[in-house]
Order: C-alpha cells, then structure tokens, then sequence
C-alpha cells in the first residue's frame, strides 16, 4: 500500500559539478557478493540492473554522469547529495528518459526524507492529472506540510515485542497510542502508517483535512485521510507526530486465502492499523517466526560501514537485491503485508525461465480479493547476503508498484517464517537466518 510518487520539479540545491565531482573521488568498493558482469555492457544495461559504477563507467555526457553518480548516493542511503543531483537533472539533462527517471527519483527521496513542505510545492508532471490522482504523493504532501517534524526516541534497552501473524501472515505487534492498546502490521509494502476509522475515532484523532485521498494496494485502491498520529509507543520507542492514514475500518478487513486447501478460500480478519515504511525504514527490525517476537533497535546501534554490503535500497518502494545461483542480480520489492512471494514477468525475462504450471490464484488486500490466472515456478534458488534461499512455488503477474527499474518480483510476509527476518533500511540490510525445525514447528502449529 502506498501513495504515488512520480511526480517532481527541481528545486534550488548545490551545482550538479559539485555533486559529481565528491563523487568520483569517493573509493569504490566491490560487492561482497560476488555478481556477473552486466548482461547488456552499455550505459542503459547497467542502469537496469541497478549497477551504478558500471553504469559511469559506460557514461558518455554528463548527464549520464550525474544520474549514475546520484543513484549510487541514493543506493547508499545518502539522499542529500542524491537530492541534489536528481533536483539539477530535471533541468539540465539532455536526455528525456534521464529527466523523467530524475523525477521520480527526486519525488522518492524527498518522500523518504518527508520533506512534505518542499515535496507540497511541486506540481506533476502533466498539470492536469493533479486532481485525477488522488493517491499522488504531492497530495499527500500537501496535507502533512505544515505537520512538526516526526521524532523517534529510542530506549537504552533493545525493545521486544510479542508478534502474531494475520491472516495474510503478516506480523502484527501491540502499539500504545494515548495508553491505549492496539494491535497493528508490520507493513513495509504501506508507504505511510495507517489507522482504522473506529480507532481514530476512539482516540479523537481527526483528519488534517476534510479532502479524501487515495492509497494504492496490490488488489486496487482505498480512499483515505491524512492524519497525524501526536504519540505512540511500540515497546519503549516513543514516537511524536507521525503522518498517518485514516482508512475506513469496512476496509480494514484484511483478505487471505487458506492455503491449506485445494479450494483456497478466502478469509479475512480486522485489524487496527499498519505500521508503514514511514517508521519501519527508521529502526532496526528484526522479525523472530521461531520465538514469536519483534525485536526493535536504534539502527546506529549496528552500523553498517561497508557501503558495497548494502541489499536494501529506496527506489520509491523498498527494494532487496538477490543473487540467482549463477550470479544474476534480482530486484525484489520488500512487502511484509503482502500474502505471497511473486515474480513478475521481468524475472521470467532476466533468467530466461519456463513456467512449472499455470494456475488460477486469489491474492488478498485492503481493497479486497483478486483472481487471477497466474504461472507457477515451482523453485528459484537464490543468495540473500551469502545466505542460501529457495523462493518455493513463486507466482508470476505483473504488480501496481512504481519504481526507478521494472522489478523482478516482490517478497511477501511469508519469505521466512521459520527463521528471522532482519530489515535495517538505514544500514541497507536485508538478511534471513534460518533457524532449527523444531522451532519452526513450534511456530506453525
């Protein structure tokens, strides 16, 4: 679930020389994981692939120049010289796919940095789509710019929390909010955090403006208002003024889909809200399915200081970078709300794959269930930081996400749920440890 994020301006911000020039003399190191060459070896081949340095390295103008230098930046979790040399691209690039691959960039980093004021200010590519998207991120903009900014306050201990799972097998911990007690996912597929309306209600938490919006789901879309949670707490981590989406509580019943039998039918449970990338992407998570616990951390706690070691990016949406067995690189999105793991067509592309079978599937969401005819790779082994994986049973269908690149597919809640699963955007960590089977059975039964 997210708001759009492709639309942008630039704004005045150091020279593009100055961006380029810190970075080429900043020492590139190699990935730990050791990947294979560039399948297309030239400048758009390598930008496909999310490989920056390659892509300078085949760089023919400055432009080209400054967008592979700002892309390694934002990779890098360092989006303010990433900011800056998106923002210049806009105007200077001679390249209309450089210019509108800038803006979307410059629109992601500014939501990921909540600029809201700055992000307010500008207008859409095409100025008469403002008012036909509502799930624009400039709307969203708009009505958190005058918000004070968020804080998060971190407690001296580790903060643990006890998890269950939905019924879509999302993680959902307990949250305080005004000493109350409420039970929300742990959704990095929710670009914002989002409270059910009887919540809101309950906790006299009104919307910022009486304009409806709209968010975007794998299974459609769901109207919402802008809200700003004052105070919650999630195991000791206070936070204050957090941007918030109030959704209907009708459409706060979360559909699924019983696996269990060959009929697959769906069912659905209430729940009180989600909490999004928006908080997620500002602590260290890790999500135990063994001990059936979440256990939170300030991220500086463990920083990460190999930039090379980095598999966890902001693109617009969360994104992990796999190795396929011979050493292809594969983007996933990162959903922890969604049902399953799938590819896309891309994938099957890349990898020059042939579907196992083709079968009909119901996908689950805010916005209610989804059918679909869909092919089925049985098995697709893949490296997640020098940890074996196997993506069993993966459906492939094109999804709704919007990014810099097409990606190659999307891990949902259940990538793991017999191990833990760590997400550390700040450090760009996304790892999985397996944990023993008894454990593991002790979780699922």
């Amino acid at each position: 679930m997210r708001v759009s994020s492709s639309r942008i301006r630039p704004l005045a911000k150091p020279s593009a020389a100055a961006v380029l020039a810190i970075a080429l003399c900043t020492d590139c190191a190699g990935n730990r994981v050791e990947m294979r060459p560039v399948a297309h070896a030239d400048y758009w081949g390598a930008l496909s692939e999310l490989r920056p340095d390659a892509a300078l390295k085949y760089s023919r103008t400055f432009s080209q120049k400054l967008f592979a230098v700002s892309l390694r930046y934002m990779m890098q979790g360092d989006f303010e010289p990433a900011e800056a040399g998106f923002a210049s691209l806009q105007a200077i690039a001679d390249d209309s796919l450089l210019r509108g691959g800038a803006r979307v960039a410059y629109s992601a980093v500014l939501q990921y940095e909540e600029k809201w004021s700055q992000l307010s200010k500008v207008p859409p590519l095409l100025e008469t789509s403002r008012d036909a998207d509502r799930a624009g991120v400039e709307r969203w903009a708009a009505a958190f710019a005058n918000v004070p900014p968020k804080t998060i306050a971190f407690p001296s201990r580790l903060a643990i929390l006890p998890m269950s799972l939905s019924v879509t097998q999302a993680p959902t911990i307990p949250v305080r909010i005004n000493d109350r007690e409420y039970h929300f996912w742990l959704d990095t597929g929710s670009s914002l955090t989002i409270v059910s309306s009887d919540v809101a209600a309950a906790l006299n938490l009104s919307p910022l403006s009486p304009d409806t919006l709209e968010m975007v789901t794998n299974t459609g879309r769901v109207r919402a208002l802008p809200a700003v949670i004052g105070r919650m707490e999630l195991g000791g981590i206070l936070v204050r003024n957090a941007p918030a989406m109030i959704v209907d509580e009708k459409s706060m019943q979360m559909r699924g889909t019983d696996r269990a039998t060959s009929a697959a039918r769906p069912s659905s449970t209430k729940i009180d809200g989600i909490v999004g990338y928006d908080l997620i992407h500002r602590m260290d998570v890790e999500i135990d399915y063994g001990d059936a616990e979440v256990r939170l951390r300030d991220p500086a706690a463990r920083r990460n200081r190999d930039p090379a070691s980095r598999n966890l990016f902001w693109l617009g949406v969360p994104v992990v970078r796999l190795l396929y067995e011979d050493g292809t690189p594969l983007y996933f999105g990162l959903d922890t709300g969604a049902e399953e793991t799938f590819g896309t067509q891309t994938l099957f592309e890349k990898l020059e794959l042939k579907p196992n079978t083709r079968e009909s599937r119901k996908i689950g969401g805010l916005a209610g269930m989804a059918s679909l005819q869909a092919s089925i790779v049985h098995e697709l082994h893949v490296d997640v930081r020098n940890h074996p994986l196997i993506l069993r049973d993966l459906v492939v269908y094109a999804p709704v996400y919007r990014t810099l690149v097409s990606l190659d597919g999307v891990l949902g809640g259940g990538v793991s749920r017999a191990g833990v699963v760590r997400i550390d955007a700040t450090n760009g960590i996304f790892a999985v440890d397996e944990v023993p089977a008894a454990t593991a059975r002790r979780v699922e039964h």
